[in-house]
């Protein structure tokens, strides 16, 4: 087995691959682009017996912190210790190059993949769910209660987060796609990626906050990053969200990363996850914990 990084010339067997997962539905392809641009990210492919059977990229969360993403197996090639190769080249390499820790987000179905990765010492931080607006309902045409609405600044939105239900159920890692960072140690990071913040408040005081990021165009999804406050009012903001970030005519769509602990019942989910199922957020497990945020110390 030979790894080295991937080429152009490999762009079509890496799509190939990638067709082969989700039934269809992996993202590579939105990000393959940006995989092969990047100036501090390594984009390798594995081989053997000179055909590409594997890819992955790792690039940075912040200084120190290296990211995993996309470890792809072609399946007629799983169970021969590939993905086990690309973990420790990237291990090996991230150590060469200062990384104290290593992170990265993964999907309950991706059994072996979490598998290889806590055999090596990966620990879980955090979980979630993964939930989506479906295009049959847009959230900006539902109707809910009229509250006030006002952008919130960085330092007093970084506070109520600070202090919320969402922030503790997550352990201070907050999504951003399908990244989580470590808040304490990326705030500003957070409030680059994150431009917009809406709050309402309350005799002064700020007592619901939603966080999101435009998609790029009508076709992407926003994303939503933070929603915690008064249940009352968080279906209100997503929907208000929807019409404030939507492009042309076409109101919103979310994608989100809600925090929730794998053991926690319907009876004590946070109020984000309660917003969603109010608005019609669908989740692919019927909102049980799905996707998991790992950590290993290097």
């Amino acid at each position: 087995m030979h790894i080295r990084r991937a080429t152009p010339e490999d762009r079509g067997r890496i799509l190939e691959i990638s067709a082969q997962i989700w039934e269809g539905e992996d993202y590579i392809h939105w990000v393959i682009d940006d995989w092969y641009g990047s100036a501090d990210g390594e984009f390798v492919v594995a081989e053997i017996d000179g055909l590409v059977v594997a890819f992955s990229f790792r690039s940075w969360l912040f200084p120190g912190y290296a990211w995993l993403q996309g470890i792809r197996t072609d399946p007629a090639c799983q169970g021969r210790g590939v993905g086990r190769a690309i973990t420790e080249h990237f291990l090996r390499e991230a150590r060469k190059e200062g990384a104290d820790r290593i992170g990265l987000s993964t999907y309950v179905d991706n059994e072996a993949s979490i598998h290889i990765i806590e055999s090596y010492g990966f620990e879980l931080q955090a979980s979630y769910i993964y939930a989506e607006t479906l295009n049959e309902q847009p959230l900006e045409s539902l109707s809910f209660p009229t509250v006030r609405m006002e952008e919130i600044k960085a330092d007093e939105a970084g506070a109520f987060l600070r202090s919320s239900s969402f922030f503790e159920t997550c352990s201070g890692r907050i999504p951003w796609i399908w990244k989580m960072y470590p808040f304490d140690e990326t705030e500003d990071l957070i409030f680059e990626h994150v431009p917009y913040w809406r709050g309402v408040r309350r005799s002064g005081r700020l007592v619901s906050l939603i966080g999101a990021t435009p998609g790029e165009d009508e076709t992407d999804a926003a994303f939503l990053s933070f929603l915690d406050g008064k249940v009352e009012h968080l279906p209100t903001l997503l929907a208000r969200a929807a019409g404030d970030l939507k492009h042309g005519e076409r109101p919103a769509r979310f994608e989100a990363m809600l925090p929730k602990r794998t053991t926690d019942a319907l009876s004590n989910e946070i109020a984000a996850v309660r917003a969603a199922r109010t608005v019609g957020l669908k989740s692919w497990n019927d909102f049980t914990a799905d996707t998991f945020n790992y950590e290993m110390r290097l």
